[in-house]
């Protein structure tokens, strides 16, 4: 990792805040396999406390937001200095995680696409609904 650091790499993760009526809509609307908002948020608070690990032993390149609004899709972006992909999972209602559609976008071949999703993540990063995680997650 400090390698990566050292040659521009970054990583920021964006969660829904398993404190809001996001959590609440994502639980019982689209996590179909759980079917239960508190486990839901439980997965999600487990899954902040391993980044926040990872936050606090590489604070130069990591970096982890809690989003108060359930987003329709998930996002993984890896960019690189000559080109960048992202992986798309839409969130269809009541549809298992198996069965979720998924698409992946290439800069090059799917221009318009990529900068719509691209475009998309950066736009939920810095709105007013993006709060930074605090470094102990709720109990």
């Amino acid at each position: 990792m400090h390698f990566r650091s050292q040659t521009g790499c970054r990583l920021r993760f964006l969660l829904t805040d398993p404190e809001t009526s996001a959590a609440q809509s994502l639980g019982s609307a689209v996590v179909y396999e759980c079917n239960d908002v508190e486990a839901y948020r439980i997965q999600i608070r487990s899954a902040l406390t391993g980044l926040l690990g990872l936050v606090s032993r590489y604070p130069e390149v990591c970096e982890v937001k809690l989003f108060s609004v359930a987003p329709s899709f998930s996002l993984m972006v890896v960019d690189r200095e000559h080109s960048s992909t992202i992986l798309v999972e839409l969130y269809p209602f009541k549809l298992p995680a198996r069965d979720r559609p998924m698409f992946l976008l290439d800069r090059q071949r799917d221009p318009r696409l990529h900068g719509v999703f691209s475009s998309q993540y950066e736009a939920m990063w810095s709105s007013e609904f993006a709060r930074p995680a605090p470094q102990q997650p709720h109990p």
